[in-house]
């Protein structure tokens, strides 16, 4: 059966340095004839968690003028933002069709480079990074293969957190050179909202974390910069990365997925995907130092 997942982030503000946060994941099976999830079980059940923490922690100011003989008083910021509480809960439910997944609990952000060694295989985990998916497809790249156009594709989407369908959106006619800053804009197309973003591409001395490099690889050695008369015919003379035309989003993907896999240690690579290049973006552009980060 599908599964929903609420979030409930409730901050309980009171004269202390520090507010108090609850965090609540609410997990409800659907089915046919139960009622779970509704805005007004969440409601109830949201009560239920403030009765808890009553019996937790009764003397935290938030409640300590409420009637201890009644069970079901709540404090007055649960009453402001329980309307609002209700509508988010309908919306989500319009939205997601009552059944969404929210995190990646079985996939793992593939960083750029984490500079460790697996002690002769004893912990995979350390070499799985973008470096040595991009060693592997240089090493084994041959000439019917396409290994170099797929770590250009692989590379764009990782350094413009993009979402693995995201590459085959890359046309030559979008992108600008900036002469000001020195670097090339090539807009980057984002598929939910259908908006296009600037993505700079800033040189790295690094080869494997270069853009121009992994694209001159690309363009000089398997002939990235050449369409056949039959790819104009078909439209594909702008076109950055021909073997994703004519893909659905999800078999692009799916290419990637498969791509980034090949490269790693097979005990491992079942939790490594395209999605995994998202997730590494979004973590490391979290980091409040980014010049601690070894990539």
């Amino acid at each position: 059966m599908p599964r929903q997942s609420f979030m409930i982030f409730a901050s309980l503000h009171h004269q202390e340095p520090s507010p108090m946060v609850l965090m609540t994941i609410y997990n409800v099976r659907s089915t046919a004839t139960a009622r779970e999830g509704t805005p007004t079980t969440l409601e109830k059940y949201i009560g239920k968690v403030i009765k808890y923490f009553r019996t937790v922690d009764p003397t935290h100011p938030d409640w300590t003028d409420l009637d201890p003989n009644d069970q079901k008083a709540v404090p007055e910021w649960w009453t402001t933002i329980r309307p609002l509480f209700k509508a988010e809960v309908q919306k989500f439910q319009l939205l997601f069709k009552g059944n969404a997944q929210f995190g990646l609990h079985d996939i793992l952000p593939l960083y750029s480079d984490l500079g460790l060694d697996d002690e002769e295989g004893k912990y995979p985990h350390r070499i799985c990074d973008q470096k040595h998916v991009f060693v592997h497809l240089v090493k084994e790249a041959n000439a019917t293969n396409d290994n170099l156009q797929k770590a250009a594709i692989i590379h764009s989407i990782a350094e413009a957190i993009g979402r693995g369908g995201e590459g085959k959106f890359q046309t030559f006619r979008d992108w600008v050179f900036d002469y000001l800053w020195q670097v090339t804009n090539t807009p980057w197309k984002e598929k939910k909202t259908v908006q296009a973003y600037a993505m700079a591409r800033v040189p790295d001395e690094r080869w494997y974390a270069d853009w121009y490099f992994i694209m001159a690889m690309y363009c000089m050695c398997e002939k990235g910069l050449y369409r056949s008369p039959q790819q104009k015919q078909s439209g594909l003379d702008q076109v950055v990365f021909p073997i994703l035309h004519g893909r659905k989003d999800e078999s692009v993907t799916t290419l990637i997925t498969e791509t980034i896999r090949s490269a790693l240690p097979e005990s491992v690579r079942k939790y490594f995907s395209a999605k995994s290049l998202r997730q590494s973006g979004i973590n490391a552009s979290a980091d409040d130092d980014p010049g601690g980060w070894k990539e």
